[in-house]
Parts: structure tokens; C-alpha cells; sequence
């Protein structure tokens, strides 16, 4: 077996750690992006008190570095790829550019972005130079042609949000795309259907499929309660599409279904799209969940399958309506993640008879290139930790959204290639470029300040089951460490979700912290995704309890391995993660010296009783029962109903607009400790949501995080 890296952004990036010099005396470090001068960094590592350590990162550098990369999209006909980039800066709003140029697509206020599910996704596509986009303030379908400025194609209709297009290519003027229709916004009444878009006459409609499903609940009973992942065959003669029903999400339980669609020609030979014809059922087991459906040519697509007890690939063939696993046995490893986005991608066609697929170990992404005739595969080592949103642009190449230990999260491009004519797995090489924005490394970039990541497993001493997490240590060589004997405190920060994950990879929020002395523990506790379908429902009916557990035996366990200092350790999470924070600080009240919540949850209850569509039966599976037949568990479950026990320093961090976990949420839970007289503090931001997209908010709330923390230890000693 013969594999060749060519790598040289990661040669340069590895040359930068062993030469940068950086630095100026503690009491007055410049902030990274300044030129602090060749004489400024101490000749001699000085021992500070973890925690308390001067950093070259400050929060408001860490903000203006959130100018992330969404998504990616590869035009089909020309092989140009775009992409979709948060800026902070202008609200956070989303605009969309040209790779490797960065040339943007249009100018103005537009916000390239869809609320559909809440959490959008899926918002642009391009076709043959024209880019079409869903804008955020009135929720239409914009087109934009080459060197033209956006206009409107589909109507005027705020209740109508759109994700998830493809273009027909056989009849450009079609879009398909998902349509969350609010027009009636009681639970179910919100209705999410497959139409096409003439983008010629802006007309709208339903793509008329009678699904071949059983009766269900709500306002379309013949439908299903969503769906998402819309591919057409290279011919466009086939549709596959995801669809899935209360009360599951995607990741538990769904299926795709195979759809005739053929162009139909009037008199005088202009083609249409008619309605979907007879449509195949693939997946129809409640147990199993299928996903990311990718045409490999014009008879099959690959998608990915859990019924092995793995998300793995699998192959569909159209004539046949078979179906068969692409490996030749089940790899332990899920080849996907939960999908709480629309468009997220983990494979790409390389070749005829060749895909590359993408799995998760321990929490990093791992590369395979698989042979679709008979399952051989290779695998490929890279630097990369994280990535995503994978697309193909040609043979052997494509494009993906990933980071490095090193690297933040930027567009990257792949290719794979044979050594010889003769295509021969053993023989593939492959070659790694950025292409996305950079602009982080305008300044020298200090890798010598960066913390990796190791991950770690441990055992529950009372169930025996594994426990999942990864440790980044304190890291900045201005410092040889704490005080004599001094072990550093650590952020133990848990994920939302809850069915989702913590990753390896560089995030500039953790090294805010790490590089300030404190440890960084992401726990993935039973419950999250990429560890096989056991691990992810131990979480079933335990939610609030299993989460909890595995967090508190992660730090104490890294404590009794003398890393971390376990009595000094403070937990923190967003959104599930931030009701994790929450149930931890009021069932365990002696572990955590503070904790931090953003976004979490306070009361099962209240929250239920307005969860959108997406997640409205979510919780019943997590928690168990309902509010109504189990008022008790609902009560006891909820963090607000234990607050008295929060002994704690807590802050509270919120978005006044939230739509998901609104916030009266930390309100509710701000009252409730200082009725019992404990210390808390709330800070809600005007403007925003679910999660910060603002630079100010950005800046502040990590401010404000770190600063809670040293207060805690001594005494407003410093500040962020």
C-alpha cells in the first residue's frame, strides 16, 4: 500500500510552529494581529496561576475570526464552486462568494439563509453561471445571472421558507425544492412538501406525489412530516428524496423514496415537469434511519444506512429496486452525523466505480475511497479533523468544508488521483489545497499558542459503559505552567443537541481558554451521534440523567489521572448543552465551582408547549412520557424545579429572539435562584437568536464567560 501527502499549507503551517516568535511582559500583551516587535516576548517562560495566564487571543480578535463558512456548492455545468459566509461584522448576516476568487455574488442587504426547520441550511445552488439563493427577511427564492443582481422567482409569501434546491438538468427553468409552509403555524398544521419552481414565470406548485405511506396525524395526513435531500438522477428521470415522520428525527427513523419524473413536451416541443409519478419505498423498518442520497450514475445512488447498527453506505439500484451494503462487513464507525441542517454531505462520486466517504472516530473524521463493484476501500490519512458538506466538482476532485488541529474551519479542496492508468486503490494519491477565505492567516499566525486535542474513553464505574470526550490542555509558551504543584481547572463544555456531538478540530473559543491556562473537556456522553446507534439511545428517557453522569465521571476521572484539577473545574453548554449545565449544577452542587448557560433550558414543560414542528416530538422520547401523563417526571426533569440546589455562581447568557428555546426560559431560571438566594447573573441580547451571530454578542458573551470564571477562583484577580 502506497499513499502520498501533498500537503504544503500543513508543511507551512508546521514551519510557523517551530519559528514565529511572538510575546510582550504579561502585564501588557498585545492582542494577536498586532506586530508586538522582535524584543517583546519574555526570554524566559514565567508560572502564572492557570486561569490567569496573559493570551495573544482576546475575545474581540476571536470575533472578528467568526466569519465561517456555511456551506459549500459546486455548479454543475461550469465546476465553479461558491460558498456561504456568516459575517458577524454586518449582523451576521450571510453572503455568498466565488471560490478560489472570494468574489462575491451580489451586493446589499441580502442574507442568504433559510429558517426552514429552524435551523436552515441548504439555501443556494448554482446552475450554468446562475446562482439562486433563499433570502432571510422575506423568506422568497432569488435568482441571480452572471454579472446581474438578485430578482425575485418565487412569490410574494413570508408564511412559504424554501431549502434544499436542485436544478432539473434537462429543464434548468425547474427548480425542486423543500417548502415549509407556515401558513397555518398549529403544530402540525406547518406542512413541508416537495415543489417545483418556475423560475420563467415564478409560478410555485406542489410536485402532486401521492406518497406511499399509511395515514398520519396532522394536517396532511397523506404526507409525511418531513423531508429533505431532494437528488435527481444525471437523466432527470428519477427524484430520491428523505422523508421521515413523527415522532422521530431524520437520524432515528426514515426512509427514501424513489420518484419517476419526466419531462413532458407541449405542441410545439417546450418542455415541462410534470408531477412526480410512481414512487419506491426504500427503509420502511421504524428502526432504521437512511440518509444523504448521492446519484452515482443514472441507474443508482448511494446512501447511508444504520440498520447494521453503524451509519454505513449502501447502494440502491433503480432497475432492480435492491439495495445492498457498499463495504464488504460493517465498519464500527458512522459514516454521517445528525442532520439539523439541510445539505449536510459525507460522500462524493469520484469516479464510475469509485466514492469517497467520509466515518467519525473518536470524535475526527476519517477518509475512505471505496470501490462500489466490490467494497474494497482504502483509507486515506490526512490532517484534517473535521469536515463536511463534501461535493463532488469533477472526476477525482472535490470540495468540502473542514479544519485542522491547526486550522479553522475553511473551504478545502481534494484530489485523488491514480499513480498509474490502470485504476488501482493501492495506487491513489491524493493532494489537499485551501480555497476558501484566509483571512485569518493575514497575521503571523502564533500555532505555538495553539492547544491539541488528545481523546480519551473511560469506563462508568457503576454501568461499565464507555464514556467518550476530548481534552485540550493549557497551551502558551509564554508560561511553564501554574504554581508549584498546581494542577489547571478546566471547562468541561457539553454539546447541544442532545443527539449530536463534539469534534476535534481547531475552535477559537476553546483556545480563548486554553491558552489563558485552563483545560478544555468536551465530553460526547451517551446519547451523542458518531459512536453507533447503542451509544446514541442510552439517552433514551434519560435525558437530564445519563448526559449529567458521564460529564461528571469525565472530569473526575481526568482529575484522578492528574491532569486537571476536579475541584476547579466549571461546565458549560449551549442550548441541550446549556440544560445539561443547568441539571448538573442542581443535582450535583458540589462538583462545579460556576457554570455558564447559553441558551439552555430550564423547564421541560414550558418549552414543550411551544417547541416548533421540527422538535416538537423530540422531547418525548428524551425525557419520557408526556407533560400530561407524567407531570411528575416533567417537573423533576426540569432544572427550574430544582434551583434551590444550585449552590454555584451560574451566568446566563440569551438571545432576546430566540425561536427555538425562547427566552423566557432563562428568565424563569433567573428568578427561581435568587428566590433561594443564589448568585446569578442574566444577559440577553438584543438581535439575537438560537446562538450568537453578531461580532458585539460574540465578543461580550466570551468576555463576560472567562471573566465569571477567574472571579470565581480569586477574586476578579484579572480580566478577559
Amino acid at each position: 500500500m502506497r499513499i502520498v501527502y501533498v500537503c504544503l499549507f500543513e508543511l507551512v503551517l508546521l514551519a510557523l510552529h517551530n519559528a514565529v516568535v511572538f510575546g510582550s511582559p504579561v502585564d501588557s500583551q498585545a492582542p494577536f494581529g498586532t506586530n508586538p516587535g522582535p524584543d517583546a516576548r519574555l526570554s524566559k517562560p514565567q508560572r502564572r496561576p492557570y486561569g490567569f495566564w496573559d493570551s495573544l487571543f482576546n475575545p474581540e480578535w476571536v470575533a472578528r475570526q467568526e466569519n465561517v463558512i456555511e456551506d459549500v456548492f459546486v455548479d454543475q455545468v461550469t465546476g465553479d464552486v461558491y460558498y456561504s459566509e456568516r459575517r458577524p461584522t454586518e449582523g451576521g448576516r450571510n453572503i455568498l462568494r466565488k471560490a478560489p476568487t472570494q468574489e462575491a455574488v451580489f451586493d446589499g442587504p441580502w442574507d442568504a439563509r433559510s429558517r426552514a426547520h429552524e435551523y436552515g441550511g441548504g439555501h443556494a445552488i448554482a446552475h450554468n453561471g446562475t446562482v439562486y439563493f433563499s433570502n432571510l427577511s422575506d423568506n422568497r427564492v432569488y435568482q441571480v445571472l452572471p454579472g446581474g443582481v438578485p430578482k425575485p422567482v418565487t412569490p410574494a409569501c413570508p408564511e412559504w421558507r424554501y431549502a434544499d434546491f436542485i436544478v432539473h438538468p434537462l429543464v434548468p427553468r425547474f427548480l425542486l425544492a423543500i417548502r415549509e409552509d407556515h401558513t397555518y403555524t398549529l403544530g402540525d398544521c406547518i406542512v413541508n412538501t416537495i415543489v417545483i419552481i418556475d423560475t420563467e414565470t415564478g409560478v410555485v406548485r406542489g410536485a402532486g406525489t401521492a406518497w406511499p405511506v399509511p395515514p398520519q396525524p396532522g394536517c396532511e395526513p397523506d404526507a409525511p412530516s418531513f423531508l429533505d435531500s431532494p437528488r435527481l438522477s444525471p437523466d432527470g428521470r428519477y427524484l430520491a428524496i428523505r422523508a421521515w415522520y413523527h415522532p422521530y428525527m431524520s437520524w432515528e427513523s426514515s426512509e427514501i423514496w424513489v420518484c419517476d419524473l419526466q419531462p413532458q413536451y407541449d405542441s410545439a416541443g417546450e418542455a415541462t415537469l410534470g408531477n412526480l409519478g410512481l414512487c419506491n419505498r426504500i427503509g420502511e423498518d421504524e428502526e432504521i434511519a437512511l440518509g444523504e442520497p448521492n446519484w452515482v450514475n443514472a441507474k443508482s445512488f448511494m446512501f447511508t444506512n444504520d440498520v447494521d447498527g453503524y451509519i454505513n453506505p449502501w447502494i440502491y439500484d433503480v432497475r432492480t429496486g435492491k439495495t445492498r451494503r457498499l463495504l464488504p462487513s460493517v465498519v464500527n464507525e458512522d459514516f454521517g452525523e445528525a442532520t439539523w441542517r439541510f445539505g449536510m454531505s459525507h460522500n462524493a462520486v469520484l469516479y464510475n466505480d469509485y466514492i469517497l466517504s467520509t466515518s467519525f472516530r473518536d470524535g475526527r473524521s476519517q477518509f475512505y475511497v471505496i470501490k462500489i463493484s466490490d467494497g474494497t476501500y482504502q483509507r486515506f490519512h490526512t490532517p484534517l479533523a473535521y469536515v463536511s458538506y463534501i461535493r463532488r466538482v469533477a472526476d477525482g476532485v472535490v470540495v468540502f468544508i473542514g479544519m485542522t488541529d491547526t486550522t479553522p474551519l475553511t473551504l478545502w479542496k481534494m484530489s485523488i488521483k491514480p499513480r498509474a492508468q490502470v485504476m488501482a486503490l493501492d495506487e491513489l494519491t491524493y493532494e489537499l489545497n485551501t480555497i476558501g477565505h484566509t483571512d485569518w492567516m493575514d497575521d503571523a499566525f502564533p500555532v505555538a499558542y495553539i492547544s491539541l486535542p488528545t481523546a480519551y474513553t473511560f469506563n462508568n464505574p457503576t454501568t461499565g459503559e464507555s464514556i467518550h470526550a476530548i481534552y485540550w490542555p493549557p497551551t502558551n509558551p509564554d508560561y511553564a505552567g501554574g504554581l508549584p504543584g498546581e494542577l489547571p481547572p478546566v471547562v468541561v463544555n457539553v454539546h447541544g443537541g442532545p443527539t449530536h456531538m463534539a469534534q476535534q478540530g481547531l475552535n477559537w473559543e476553546t483556545q480563548l481558554f486554553t491558552s489563558r491556562g485552563f483545560g478544555w473537556l468536551s465530553v460526547n456522553y451517551g446519547g451523542s451521534m458518531t459512536y453507533g446507534v447503542e451509544y446514541r439511545n442510552r439517552l433514551l428517557g434519560k435525558w437530564g440523567i445519563v448526559d449529567v453522569d458521564d460529564s461528571v465521571q469525565a472530569v473526575k476521572q481526568l482529575g484522578e489521572l492528574g491532569i486537571v484539577d476536579g475541584s476547579r473545574a466549571v461546565i458549560r453548554g449551549g442550548s441541550a448543552g446549556g440544560f445539561t449545565a443547568f441539571t448538573a449544577l442542581a443535582t450535583v452542587p458540589d462538583l462545579f465551582a460556576a457554570g455558564t448557560s447559553m441558551f439552555g433550558v430550564s423547564d421541560l414543560r414550558t418549552l414543550q408547549a411551544v417547541l416548533h414542528k421540527f422538535e416538537s416530538h423530540y422531547l418525548l422520547k428524551y425525557v419520557g412520557g408526556t407533560p400530561e401523563n407524567d407531570p411528575e417526571l416533567w417537573r423533576e426533569r426540569s432544572p427550574v424545579s430544582n434551583a434551590a440546589n444550585i449552590k454555584s455562581p451560574l451566568l446566563i447568557l440569551h438571545g432576546a429572539e430566540d425561536p427555538v428555546v425562547p427566552v423566557d426560559q432563562a428568565v424563569t431560571m433567573l428568578d427561581a435562584i435568587k428566590k433561594h438566594g443564589g448568585r446569578v447573573e442574566l444577559r440577553i441580547f438584543e438581535g439575537e437568536g438560537h446562538g450568537w451571530r453578531q461580532a458585539e454578542t460574540i465578543k461580550e458573551a466570551l468576555e463576560r464567560e472567562i471573566n465569571w470564571y477567574r472571579d470565581v477562583f480569586s477574586g476578579n484577580q484579572s480580566s478577559a
